[in-house]
């Protein structure tokens, strides 16, 4: 501002250039990436389905992921296949399962567990009539496999190369099945060391049933099964 006649004149001045005004815009920059940088990563790698943009929660990867496994075993899935079958990048998959592989194995093992415990191990922890919850594992059993459509994932992964962590999985959750059937069956009438027998040879019966349907891409060889132990324990 300047005195001029008396009269107080105000220069307008122009807006910063040069260095001052790019490293302003710079400064700006840099704190909108370090805001970014704060956003949670599901928010900010959103999936792409069905033309609409959807968060991917764990569940419906778990549900993504196990038909990739279930159908090309633990070996076979590639990350690639993962990847597009899950609608999430390499790194976003990273980010759910840190160990790569071996973490989404767990968490397929896991989840296959609690549904076989949903489907056929607590209809057998229940009371009542052992005739009835033999029934209802059988109709757990064959919920769980889909009438022989889908393969169950201890299985598959049972028929890969030995892991000590996957192994471990299997085995436990198979030897329960094991124990709750011999259990119901001892309830029957059975003496413990035949029933020990025979709920050994139904539990794989079922699981070689399911192997045959998944080699044979045909359901029927696991429908057979179900109704012939069905018929041996006098079942309706």
């Amino acid at each position: 501002a300047r005195l001029l006649g008396g009269r107080l004149h105000v220069q307008n001045r122009a807006p910063p250039t040069g260095p001052w005004r790019r490293a302003g815009r710079v400064s700006r920059a840099r704190q909108n990436r370090r805001i970014i940088g704060r956003v949670p990563t599901a928010a900010r790698s959103p999936t792409f389905h069905s033309g609409t943009i959807t968060v991917m929660n764990r569940e419906e990867l778990i549900v993504r992921l196990r038909e990739v496994f279930e159908a090309r075993g633990f070996e076979g899935a590639t990350l690639a296949e993962i990847a597009r079958a899950s609608g999430l990048s390499k790194a976003s998959l990273y980010h759910h399962f840190p160990d790569g592989k071996r973490g989404m194995g767990v968490a397929l093992l896991t989840d296959a567990g609690i549904r076989l415990e949903r489907s056929a191990l607590a209809p057998l922890r229940e009371g009542g009539e052992p005739e009835q919850r033999l029934q209802d594992m059988l109709l757990g059993v064959e919920s769980y496999y889909g009438s022989g459509e889908r393969s169950c994932l201890l299985t598959v992964f049972a028929l890969g190369p030995p892991n000590d962590v996957f192994d471990g999985l299997v085995e436990r959750r198979l030897v329960e099945w094991i124990d709750l059937l011999a259990n119901t069956l001892q309830d029957t009438g059975l003496g413990k060391k035949e029933a020990r027998w025979q709920a050994r040879d139904l539990v794989s019966r079922i699981q070689g049933a399911g192997v045959l349907a998944r080699a044979l891409h045909d359901p029927k060889p696991f429908r057979q099964v179900l109704r012939r132990i069905t018929a041996e324990l006098g079942l309706r």
